[in-house]
């Protein structure tokens, strides 16, 4: 330990190697440690730092507490940050200053560095400050420490094979309650994480199947355990197939388009003639759609047929650009052309199916 004596005339405080090093080193790269023991080699040891009070000598010990933390992650890189006592930095500052070394490595920086080269070697792990896939969070007030793990972004798509199970969670819907619920569910097991977002490409009625090659989704992951799988490329659960699961480097910029094949049983308040009925045909091109809260939008219908049923209703398949809204263009709200334009009678949608979703190319 070294003695050093404010110039205020303030009573002396001593400093330990790895502190003494530090402030010494004056933000050159050094081992502040070895450098610190030479100054302070002819010194009398055993008083506790005036800095640290002994955190820096003990350094072992926090890093234990780091290692066991971590060591249930998924990781290749890491990096170390501390939360000291506020007292423990304004010693620092008030000794770096009194030494006019305000060039020199604050205690944080210093510990946490030191921290991370041991992590680094005791795992063979690499440390990276700009984009770890952790990072530890030592808490040296109470000797605890956090784990904050880099999101992980899940690719899926999924058949619905069941109706009555919407899309996505409501308000106090158990994880059961929707495909979201159950995915989430599923992505828990197996990741890991404290919170799960969804990106859909398209949506459907609760009622609706979803069948084909399925629906595609992301799943964006937060503080994820495991980031290295192995995920199931299937998995059947709540009458929902989840196929081609797999890790996706990030989000697209911008969601794939894609068309669909949909199936729609539609009834109408009277029976249609035989002339309008054929109108029909007519709505293959393109459908304006209007909304309150958007500019009007365009989407395209590339083929529709149709088939008259005992029951009275019509049953109407077509190859529809994705973002049609189905309902609202059978019944003409906001949506021109319209079934029911077309039809020359009001008309609702009863049902409609997803027999197959497209990726555009």
């Amino acid at each position: 330990m070294v003695h050093c004596i404010p110039e205020d005339g303030n009573a002396g405080f001593v400093l330990c190697d790895s502190c003494r090093g530090r402030i010494a080193a004056q933000g050159r790269r050094k081992n502040h440690r070895a450098f610190g023991r030479r100054l302070n080699k002819r010194l009398q040891q055993g008083t506790r730092c005036f800095v640290c009070k002994g955190a820096m000598d003990h350094l072992d010990t926090i890093l234990g507490i780091i290692y066991d933390t971590v060591s249930v992650y998924d990781y290749d890189t890491f990096s170390v940050g501390a939360i000291l006592k506020p007292s423990v930095l304004d010693r620092d500052d008030y000794v770096r200053s009194c030494l006019r070394a305000r060039g020199s490595d604050p205690i944080k920086s210093a510990m946490t560095g030191d921290l991370a080269k041991m992590l680094a070697c005791r795992t063979g792990r690499t440390h990276d400050r700009n984009n770890p896939d952790i990072t530890a969070l030592i808490d040296t007030r109470h000797n605890t420490c956090e784990v904050r793990s880099r999101h992980v972004m899940v690719q899926a798509r999924y058949i619905k094979n069941v109706r009555g199970l919407p899309q996505r969670n409501d308000v106090g819907d158990t994880t059961e309650d929707s495909v979201q619920g159950i995915l989430e569910k599923i992505l828990q097991q197996h990741i890991g994480g404290t919170s799960v977002h969804f990106t859909w490409v398209g949506g459907e009625d609760q009622d609706s199947l979803v069948q084909g090659q399925g629906r595609r989704v992301y799943a964006r992951i937060q503080n994820p355990i495991r980031r290295q799988g192995p995920l199931p490329q299937t998995v059947l659960s709540g009458g929902v197939s989840f196929t081609d699961i797999g890790i996706a480097k990030r989000l697209p910029d911008r969601l794939p388009s894609f068309h669909s094949i949909i199936r729609v049983r539609i009834k109408p308040s009277e029976q249609p003639d035989a002339g309008n009925l054929r109108r029909l045909h007519r709505l293959a091109g393109p459908v304006l759609i209007r909304d309150r809260s958007s500019k009007p939008s365009t989407r395209h219908i590339h083929d529709i047929k149709y088939r008259s049923m005992a029951d009275g209703s019509i049953l109407v398949t077509m190859d529809a650009e994705g973002g049609l809204p189905v309902k609202r263009f059978v019944s003409g709200q906001g949506v021109s052309p319209s079934v029911s334009e077309s039809l020359g009678v009001p008309c609702v949608c009863a049902r409609f199916d997803f027999v197959q979703i497209y990726d555009n190319s």
